[in-house]
């Protein structure tokens, strides 16, 4: 086993790497994470982020690099970094849990990537908490990865059956929303074959209300930004929720 864990890290360490802090360098960056911080406070360092579809470099035929890039984010690279940033308290612990979190058994490879929001499920050590808090979830079954022509989205990448519950927006209600908690992860559910959720954010309340923050790819956005959770859940299929 102590090989294993040295090779795997071996293995990572020979990877290049694309890394932009931001309006960080490494030594204010690691006095950030050294302050204890609640999930509003690391979640809302990069508000107002430019949002910036495709920041990973890595596919079938390219080489997997490890990118750390706080000045374009997309929707899943901006949950990627929240949650390393939470189980970090210096710079050295958050570039080991980004691999942690981002890849399978910490090998930095497109195929060990986690592509999917349900992949931090079997991870990750998240719950889909979605029927815990209500009682009108449905369970639906996907082949990841697998379009309806039967072609792949992601070539390179198996096929994945998995099966887990989501919620559709007209039971996103008061009870509902008291049962949120701050910091709770939100994939958006997509009736789309092979795929869980086309996008991701982040519970935040605040003020009385509860607030959806993400990465929007909306061009009235295009950057991290707080919405009124109810308002845009009306406009999807439904939504998981991952809690640990």
């Amino acid at each position: 086993m102590k090989y294993l864990i040295l090779l795997s890290i071996f293995i990572s360490s020979i990877f290049s790497s694309q890394i932009d802090l931001g309006k960080w360098n490494q030594e204010s960056f690691d006095t950030f994470l050294k302050k204890e911080k609640s999930i509003n406070e690391i979640s809302a360092s990069f508000l107002n982020t430019p949002y910036k579809a495709n920041v990973l470099i890595g596919s079938y035929n390219k080489k997997e690099e490890l990118v750390i890039d706080f000045v374009n984010l997309d929707c899943f690279t901006y949950i990627d970094y929240v949650e390393a940033i939470k189980e970090s308290k210096n710079y050295k612990e958050f570039k080991e849990n980004l691999v942690k979190i981002r890849y399978k058994k910490s090998q930095i490879t497109y195929e060990n990537r986690n592509h999917f929001f349900t992949d931090w499920i079997t991870q990750n050590g998240f719950k889909n908490i979605t029927s815990k808090l209500s009682q009108n979830s449905k369970k639906t079954t996907k082949y990841l990865n697998k379009k309806d022509d039967k072609n792949l989205y992601l070539k390179g990448i198996n096929i994945n059956k998995r099966e887990f519950e989501y919620l559709e927006p007209q039971f996103v209600d008061k009870n509902f929303l008291q049962k949120l908690k701050n910091g709770d992860y939100i994939g958006i559910y997509t009736n789309l074959k092979g795929l869980d959720v086309t996008h991701t954010g982040i519970i935040i309340k605040k003020d009385g209300k509860t607030f959806f923050r993400h990465a929007s790819s909306k061009k009235s956005n295009r950057k991290v930004v707080d919405e009124l959770f109810v308002d845009y859940v009306k406009k999807t299929p439904g939504i998981l929720v991952l809690r640990k």
